[in-house]
């Protein structure tokens, strides 16, 4: 299984799959689009800084004295994505249309935080290009999460295709990849690869090689809890040691 290197997470772009005759009507709008956003990515500083999803305040999320729970941390990084800027022009649509409160647009660092503005618009035009969402979190001083989210069809090219079809034509596709990695500072480096296909999750999970027979155990009570709990069907839960191969 080829996961996350330490480095940052190397994902390729999402690739614009479509038909020969869908992309013959949507290809030369849909590159002409891509390089406008590259021109703007170039006329952006150099020394611009990263472009995955990071707390403002670059401090971890939890201090060390924090008791780490599923929820408490998935509350928290949703927050934080919603607040990262990132998604502001869509807040501000759905604002104008009364779908959200003028509060989620107000929280939006683009209204707090005036010398994020560089950052925040190399990160949206980084996630227009590659149609792929980076983050990188520091749960807690010692716990470091590093991933990305990849769907299968651009989402610019998604947009196109429901924008054409006809509602009872489309076919709709949410399928995506994520890839994460989690470093601890007893367990060492755990990577996970999610993988959602026709509405089932597959599952391959990388840990240090002392871990793994107890990471196999408790695998079938995560997948139960998958399961039971949220309704989400789990076509493969694969689980091997670091120095394991697919």
């Amino acid at each position: 299984m080829d996961l996350l290197p330490r480095g940052a997470p190397p994902v390729v772009p999402a690739q614009a799959t479509a038909s020969t005759t869908e992309f013959s009507q949507a290809g030369q709008q849909f590159s002409r689009l891509l390089q406008i956003i590259e021109g703007l990515q170039q006329k952006l500083p150099s020394q611009t800084p990263g472009r995955a999803i990071r707390p403002t305040a670059n401090q971890p999320i939890f201090p060390s004295s924090h008791v780490l729970s599923v929820a408490s941390l998935a509350d928290r990084l949703a927050s934080l994505t919603r607040n990262s800027g990132l998604f502001y022009e869509a807040f501000l649509s759905q604002w104008v249309k009364n779908k959200v409160p003028f509060e989620v647009v107000r929280q939006q660092p683009q209204n707090l935080a005036q010398n994020q503005q560089i950052k925040i618009a190399s990160q949206q035009l980084e996630m227009i290009s590659s149609g792929v969402v980076r983050f990188e979190f520091d749960v807690s001083p010692d716990i470091q999460l590093f991933g990305v989210i990849q769907p299968d069809v651009h989402p610019l090219l998604k947009r196109w295709q429901q924008e054409q079809a006809q509602p009872q034509e489309h076919d709709e596709t949410n399928d995506w990849t994520t890839e994460l990695r989690i470093t601890f500072p007893i367990l060492g480096t755990l990577r996970a690869r999610l993988r959602m296909q026709d509405a089932q999750l597959s599952i391959e999970l990388q840990c240090d090689e002392e871990w793994r027979d107890k990471l196999k155990a408790a695998s079938e009570a995560f997948r139960e809890r998958l399961i039971n709990a949220h309704g989400i069907k789990v076509s493969s839960l694969i689980v091997r040691g670091a120095n394991e191969r697919t």
